[in-house]
């Protein structure tokens, strides 16, 4: 079988994953329970279901790119088709227009990852204009809330994120996802929803353009030093006009080469890695995953307990700064 027929079945099982909403209410609410560092199940209920909703919506975003032809084209210039920018038997790379009315644009990578799942977790897809990155808040076990800001050419002005990372397991199918959104300010978070508080938030600042970001990662186990990755983003760096040679340099530069260059480090440090990052991977999360994944124990976490929340260990919320590693859309541990 060919590259493109295996890559194929990676997607057909990814899209099939986790269809049943009332199956994933009950997986998110084990999730937030395993998580939780210093809240009660009723704090965690009052998330829940905003919680379900955000991850169903990324997987609904993950499966807009499946395999269906009619979905995809590589000539027409139909409004909101994916359209390929790159395709081999490694990886693909494809770009649509966002949503009629909207200034956002989508981009998906995916392809193979060689090297172990929780080390492909842990690195990050070079940073490339990042000038800065870091971890505000850790809100819960595998969730926090981060700040990127982005080096751009004049005239356009200084550009900055506020991104809202959410880890999420699905064992039974060797399945990690990454959810990542942006948030605007701290009038747009409301702890009762979210379960993000206002203070974690700063102010915009003057003279920076805070830009908007839905996507994240998937992540899918093949064998324990292979992995099937799928990223998605839909970005809106705040522009009027986006013109066609910054979205290809953006697909092709920042995107494709990107991809490869993460394979290549997450091969390297699988193999090598360094003392700093090794740490890292010591956290509760990528134990977690080892655990579930890399070991002959077979978790499956739709029959395991529930644990009890005094049963959770609390830790520190604030980023310590030997934390800081790398993950695949920003450059701090998610831990």
């Amino acid at each position: 079988m060919n590259g493109k027929n295996k890559i194929r079945q990676c997607r057909e099982r990814l899209d099939n994953d986790l269809m049943d909403e009332s199956a994933l209410r009950e997986l998110v609410r084990n999730h937030l329970l395993k998580s939780s560092q210093d809240e009660s199940e009723a704090e965690i209920q009052i998330v829940l279901e905003n919680r379900t909703k955000v991850i169903s919506s990324f997987l609904d975003m993950l499966r807009s790119a499946s395999n269906k032809e009619s979905g995809i084209s590589k000539t027409r210039e139909t409004s909101r088709e994916w359209k390929f920018k790159q395709d081999n038997e490694d990886f693909r790379v494809m770009y649509r227009e966002g949503p009629p009315g909207t200034y956002y644009h989508d981009l998906l990578v995916e392809g193979y990852i060689d090297g172990p799942i929780d080390v492909s977790t842990g690195y990050s897809i070079p940073a490339f204009k990042i000038t800065s990155s870091e971890c505000l808040h850790q809100v819960r076990i595998g969730e926090q809330i981060a700040s990127m800001k982005v080096k751009v050419s004049w005239p356009i002005s200084s550009r900055e994120c506020f991104l809202h990372y959410i880890e999420f397991e699905y064992f039974l199918e060797d399945l990690i996802t990454v959810v990542i959104n942006s948030i605007s300010g701290p009038d747009s978070v409301e702890k009762s929803v979210c379960g993000l508080a206002k203070e974690m938030i700063p102010a915009e600042e003057n003279g920076v353009v805070r830009m908007g970001l839905v996507g994240g990662f998937a992540l899918q186990k093949l064998t324990n030093d292979r992995s099937y990755f799928r990223r998605i983003g839909s970005i809106d760096l705040k522009l009027d006009y986006v013109p066609s040679w910054l979205v290809s340099f953006m697909a092709r530069q920042l995107i494709g080469s990107g991809f490869k260059l993460y394979k290549k480090a997450v091969s390297s440090w699988a193999n090598d890695g360094n003392e700093k990052f090794q740490q890292a991977l010591h956290g509760p999360l990528y134990v977690r995953i080892r655990e579930a994944l890399l070991s002959d124990k077979k978790v499956n976490t739709i029959l395991e307990p529930n644990p009890s929340v005094s049963d959770i260990p609390c830790t520190s919320t604030r980023a310590r700064s030997h934390d800081i590693v790398t993950t695949p859309m920003h450059n701090s541990v998610i831990e």
